[in-house]
């Protein structure tokens, strides 16, 4: 798209002259593109001309009529940083080239006397101007910590934290912790700024509850901004996910990789048990199964403390002669449920379709519909990115870039799992997270199929601003070792109305138990008088699917059993009516 005037235009051609990728950078006035380098970084340096203020990509303000603007890519033409420099006057970069020392140097015309960025005065009316600049950016960083015994200290008995987002709270740059818990999160400019991990639960409380880093020039890091999680109270609290590693085609091998950690501060002995889907056959898992039924296969995990996850990887086989596509929906989950205050991450599901031949590199999304009364408080969606080496050799870099839309809450974005070892970024600039894979080590397909898949899961919110008719849409470009990028599948969420579901009223009048549920759900409700009713069940198109009651249903309290093991895993609405109408959402597992 164009900004408005002109726009800098960044492309990168392969050796036959095809596109591998492009940027189109600019604000909302002439932004003219002069000079273009490569930087040993693999990324590019650029810079030109630009009269646009803060509007669009430029973030900095305008000097005068024209100034210097550099902006710094990386190697798949993402920014990184910019610098706009310049006095009050005409200010024209002809040709920039990177140092040997890590900087640039900057060449071109300047008008400006005395001032802005202008040290000097004019001798005339243009002269030459020559500015040598480093690159632009510095570092805070820390670690993350539990801290049992309330000490301020990390103690060697005490675990560092991983994958836990640390925010920058003005401008909102946030990095996620390693495997050791280390965080850095990349600043852009010097002056004062404020760090504090995401914190999902009030079971810990967080010393301190902020951090301070501050810079007076560029490239430099304020490092020892840790944080300790202290438990505020005895918490139990578990959680298990189920991610699909692989395709899952008719008459071959597939695998899942179930993951779960405790999320409370009291050390739990759980218990994880999977439920294959009928056209699956359970071949074998790493660690063993401690137990293996007809329909379901147990592990006894043992002491698992605070902070603390663990995996299991099942293999399968799906069984042959399955039209495509069928529908395959494996669950898993963990107990003790009985006094956690998040049952409703006790179980996990996914639901995905066998396939024939397709392109592996995808994105999934475990709902292509939201409903209208759900916006006001939305429910998380849940990405899945999945890669595979499909070249002739080991993979030992690959990046998924992935833009978020302006639909999705990034503040509410949590990694759920990830298939190996990696770090993220975010470029501010254009909403973008990558998921980088640093000696990744990915074995091609011909030599380890099995193996020479990844994957990345996240969960996010949309924003509560959404409405009927609105569509949420995602994305990935997918790098292996620098070549140009694979770009995925679109997928997209509908907000829509329900089908002859429109009338609510609120659902505290009415219980539904359990729920989730695997076989059987209690409905429980007390009645003024005798009324009328009818219960039904609908998918979540607005079909229905099951006539569950029709008839008098006496005043007092009344509660009954219903069977809905013929039902196939997934999410379900049941609607009660009489003289007002009861919708509520229930999942079968």
């Amino acid at each position: 798209m164009n900004y408005g005037g002109y726009d800098y235009w960044v492309m990168k051609l392969d050796s036959f002259g095809n596109i591998v990728w492009q940027n189109s950078i600019g604000g909302n006035l002439a932004d003219e593109l002069t000079s273009i380098s490569p930087n040993i970084d693999g990324g590019f340096i650029c810079g030109g001309s630009s009269e646009s203020g803060i509007s669009f990509d430029k973030k900095e303000n305008s000097q005068g009529n024209k100034d210097y603007w550099i902006i710094k890519l990386d190697s798949v033409g993402h920014m990184q940083w910019q610098n706009t420099i310049g006095g009050s006057f005409n200010d024209v970069l002809n040709s920039l080239q990177p140092t040997i020392d890590e900087g640039f140097i900057c060449g071109g015309s300047s008008l400006s006397g005395m001032t802005g960025d202008k040290t000097e005065n004019s001798n005339g009316t243009n002269d030459y101007w020559v500015v040598k600049i480093t690159s632009k950016f510095n570092f805070i960083e820390g670690h993350l910590y539990e801290d049992l015994n309330l000490n301020n200290a990390h103690d060697p008995n005490e675990l560092l934290i991983p994958n836990r987002k640390v925010e920058e709270l003005t401008n909102g740059q946030f990095a996620f912790t390693d495997q050791n818990g280390f965080y850095s999160i990349l600043m852009l400019d010097t002056g004062n700024f404020m760090v504090s991990p995401f914190m999902n639960n009030n079971y810990y409380n967080l010393s301190p509850l902020t951090r301070n880093g501050t810079f007076s020039n560029f490239l430099e890091i304020d490092s020892l901004n840790d944080f300790a999680f202290q438990p505020s109270t005895n918490i139990n609290d578990l959680c298990i996910r189920i991610t699909p590693c692989s395709p899952f085609r008719s008459g071959m091998d597939a695998s899942y990789k179930i993951v779960f950690s405790n999320e409370g501060t009291t050390i739990v002995n759980p218990t994880v048990v999977f439920y294959p889907e009928n056209d699956l056959t359970f071949v074998s898992s790493s660690p063993v199964a401690s137990q293996i039924y007809p329909d379901s296969m147990i592990w006894n995990i043992g002491s698992l403390s605070p902070f603390n996850s663990s995996s299991i990887f099942i293999t399968v086989h799906v069984n042959p002669g399955l039209f495509n596509p069928t529908l395959i929906n494996s669950g898993v989950s963990i107990i003790p449920i009985i006094g956690d205050p998040t049952p409703q991450c006790n179980l996990s599901y996914w639901e995905l379709m066998t396939t024939g031949s397709h392109d592996p590199n995808e994105i999934q999304v475990n709902r292509d519909t939201l409903f209208d009364y759900e916006i006001a408080s939305p429910p998380f969606l849940e990405y899945l990115i999945r890669f595979q080496n499909t070249g002739n050799d080991t993979a030992f870099y690959v990046e998924l870039d992935n833009t978020i839309r302006d639909e999705l809450d990034l503040t509410s974005f949590e990694v759920v799992d990830v298939s190996h070892p990696y770090r993220i970024e975010y470029l501010n600039y254009d909403s973008t997270l990558k998921f980088i894979f640093q000696n990744i080590l990915l074995p091609d397909s011909n030599v380890n199929e099995l193996n020479s898949h990844g994957f990345v899961r996240y969960k996010i919110k949309p924003k509560s601003s959404l409405s009927v008719g609105d569509s949420i849409l995602n994305d990935v470009n997918i790098i292996f070792d620098y070549n140009p990028p694979v770009q995925t599948n679109l997928v997209t969420t509908h907000i829509v109305t329900p089908v002859g579901l429109n009338e609510f009223i609120p659902k505290t009048e009415i219980l539904f138990y359990p729920n989730p549920t695997s076989d059987q759900i209690i409905i429980e409700m007390n009645l003024q008088k005798t009324q009328f009713t009818i219960i039904e069940i609908y998918n979540s198109f607005g079909q229905k699917i099951k006539n569950l009651h029709e008839g008098n249903i006496n005043s007092g309290k009344w509660n009954h059993k219903y069977d809905l093991s013929d039902l196939s895993n997934g999410v379900y609405l049941i609607r009660v009516q009489s003289e007002k109408s009861i919708t509520h959402q229930i999942i079968k597992f």
